[in-house]
């Protein structure tokens, strides 16, 4: 039941990070214990957001990401109230960003689980 209710979560993700980046997402990604499938009651759900034309600077960032963990409000109750504390732990970056590499693309190797990928970008082992 864990492992089907963050993975039922999952879509919505996609969906709302769809909404807050539009045209500009490029790559939505997971990692770490959700993207191997193992998480607990209490896994984050780390995340790879690829999108062009985002704001300078780490604060503008999560300012803009904000808008995503409002819109999954509901839907994170309703884990709550299965009993999964999550919380989303986004890594923003623009394509240039993630082509100029990062040791977190190694942790990435083996356990990213692509949602979305405009024109394969990450995928094409960026």
């Amino acid at each position: 039941m864990l492992l089907q209710a963050y993975e039922q979560f999952l879509p919505e993700i996609l969906e709302a990070v769809n909404k807050v980046y539009d045209e500009k997402l490029v790559t939505l990604a997971v990692f770490g214990s959700v993207g191997r499938s193992t998480p607990r009651p209490d896994s984050d759900i780390d995340m790879l957001i690829v999108a062009e034309g985002l704001p300078h600077g780490r604060m503008k960032r999560v300012v803009e990401f904000e808008r995503v963990e409002e819109i999954l409000t509901t839907p994170m109750k309703r884990l709550e109230s299965l009993g999964i504390y999550t919380f989303l732990s986004p890594v923003i970056k623009r394509k240039e960003e993630v082509l100029a590499g990062s040791l977190l693309f190694l942790d990435m190797l083996d356990d990213a689980r692509i949602l979305y990928d405009k024109n394969k970008f990450f995928g094409q082992g960026h």
